[in-house]
């Protein structure tokens, strides 16, 4: 019997891990900068479970993900067509399609000739 080394793994069946792009992590007050809002916005935002920080800082400062930062973007978009912050949940948390093929939720549609029912 051939003793085996300490350590020593078969690497055959390894596969190598895909490349992930990092991560950029924004600090509230920049958020709110290039999103065009209050930190108090982004702060209402959390508490109602509209997006969620990534993680906080050692001292304690929020920080956000891109996937935070688009969220905030759409629910900025949606309160311009005049949906009420219970309505942007509501639409949030309806799982999503791919653009192409998607049917858009009424709210999202803008009223055509077709559209019309007299």
């Amino acid at each position: 019997m051939v003793p085996s080394a300490v350590g020593v793994h078969d690497t055959s069946q390894l596969r190598p891990e895909p490349m992930r792009k990092p991560r950029k992590l924004w600090k509230v007050g920049d958020l709110a900068r290039f999103v065009g809002v209050s930190r108090q916005a982004i702060h209402n935002y959390t508490l109602l479970g509209l997006i969620q920080e990534a993680e906080r800082t050692p001292s304690g400062h929020r920080l956000f993900d891109d996937e935070a930062f688009a969220r905030l973007q759409r629910i900025e978009r949606l309160k311009r067509k005049g949906l009420k912050l219970t309505e942007i949940a509501v639409v949030l948390n309806q799982p999503r399609a791919g653009r192409r093929g998607r049917a858009r939720p009424e709210h999202e549609k803008g009223e055509s000739g077709a559209d019309k029912q007299d």
